[in-house]
């Protein structure tokens, strides 16, 4: 289990608690000439890996899809690399399609000379055991996959399937804290691996609020 965060939230210690993880991971969308619709179209990136083997050679790919008609593209990641060469922690990531890393890489595009048409903010969201399903505190841990939330309410908002009128009245209340922040929190963007505690005790809705953090 994750360590408790700092500050008010301390106060909640012995009450049913829901640890949760909140990766936001915001992926450019690739403008691509595509071979099946013959035109230029959006790729938005699958947060799916390719590899392959070649004797001791690993290549591997970041697959994009085509939004208009799902046709593939895999953009490189590394070719003809010795296995020996790679670290054991990126091979299994890669195999697992891990999504940090997976938006990592679809948003470092330096180099790539790559035409970004928009791009579109993700919400990864995962229960930590022991899974509570009437908590009456949530703990969030925000991983950013991709640098700079942009403001707090919004994240917050989204990750919690809140409006952010909501997320403004819960801080307003002292319901909602973000950990060693100050006043204007929710109008800053969130640092990585930041905690947000929610205290949703007495709430008729804190199952449905629960039930929303977890992505159900």
């Amino acid at each position: 289990m994750p360590d408790f965060p700092k500050g008010r939230a301390s106060a909640h210690v012995g009450h049913p608690h829901c640890y949760l993880d909140i990766v936001s991971t915001t992926s450019p969308v690739l403008l691509l000439h595509c071979s099946r619709c013959d035109g230029d179209r959006h790729f938005t990136s699958s947060g799916k890996f390719r590899l392959n083997a070649n004797g001791k050679k690993l290549d591997a790919w970041l697959v994009y899809r085509c939004d208009a008609c799902d046709n593939s593209w895999n953009r490189s990641i590394f070719e003809r690399r010795s296995r020996s060469e790679i670290e054991p922690a990126l091979i299994e990531s890669l195999h697992a399609n891990d999504p940090v890393l997976a938006g990592r890489i679809a948003c470092d595009l330096s180099g790539t000379g790559l035409r970004v048409s928009r791009s579109e903010t993700t919400i990864l969201r995962q229960a930590l055991a022991p899974i509570c399903k009437e908590p009456e505190v949530l703990v969030i841990n925000i991983a950013l996959a991709a640098g700079p939330s942009g403001r707090a309410d919004r994240l917050i908002a989204h990750g919690l399937g809140l409006s952010r009128g909501e997320v403004e009245a819960l801080a307003s209340s002292g319901r909602l804290v973000i950990a060693d922040a100050g006043r204007k929190a929710l109008s800053r963007p969130l640092r990585n691996g930041i905690w947000v505690t929610l205290d949703v005790s007495g709430r008729a809705d804190r199952s449905a609020i629960a039930a929303r953090a977890r992505g159900e």
